[in-house]
């Protein structure tokens, strides 16, 4: 045994590291957590789940551009999403019972984009749980406000209502033939305005570099 691990990586040996003591930390308060882990190792963490669902994500637009929405290709990455995103939300949630919701200041940039990304694509149920979560990030600038709306749009979505900032594309089959259209906005008239606030660029130029047409024109 000693042998095997002195020939893994060490990049592998921080990461099971500090996922041993994220499991096993719950018990204590987040003060004494931080004091008594290096956030170094927590940084890692936070930094290769980041890094995995980013890059199953660019996996799954490759793969769509090489064999179509419908392919088995296209499945089987789907498939790997779903589990990534699982087990990225189940960590999370671990990070944040031991160690409270990751802040730059100790863990750096990265560290709240990676709790952003993995909520963002997590069920609507979780999304719902840590809302306060991003919103005090937010506020306190550890996550962009543009990112933010698009947390807010995708939670509308998710309850089936409209969305405030026009973010979201909906895709769905019809008659044989794969469309995406704008999700139904909350208030078109003020869209653009409300984008502004938060630092986002005209609807109409994103739905152009999305291939969608502007249903408003």
């Amino acid at each position: 045994m000693k042998l095997f691990m002195m020939r893994l990586p060490l990049s592998y040996l921080v990461l099971l590291l500090a996922m041993w003591t994220i499991l096993s930390c719950a018990d204590k308060p987040h003060t004494e957590n931080q004091i008594r882990i290096n956030p170094d190792s927590l940084r890692f963490v936070l930094e290769q789940m980041l890094a995995e669902d980013q890059e199953v994500r660019k996996n799954y637009t490759r793969l769509e551009k090489a064999h179509g929405p419908h392919s088995a290709e296209i499945l089987a990455i789907s498939r790997q999403m779903q589990d990534t995103d699982l087990e990225h939300i189940e960590k999370l949630e671990e990070f944040i019972l031991c160690y409270g919701f990751p802040k730059s200041t100790i863990y750096g940039r990265k560290g709240p984009l990676s709790a952003f990304f993995i909520l963002q694509h997590a069920s609507i149920e979780k999304q719902l749980l840590h809302y306060q979560h991003l919103a005090a990030a937010t506020r306190t600038g550890d996550i962009p406000s543009d990112l933010f709306a698009l947390f807010e749009d995708r939670v509308l979505m998710g309850l089936g209502k409209p969305q405030r900032y026009g973010s979201q594309i909906d895709c769905q089959q019809l008659r044989g033939t794969f469309r995406c259209a704008l999700y139904p906005l909350a208030d078109p008239d003020r869209v653009d305005s409300l984008r502004a606030v938060v630092g986002m660029g005209p609807l109409s130029e994103y739905l152009s570099r999305m291939g969608v047409q502007d249903p408003r024109f």
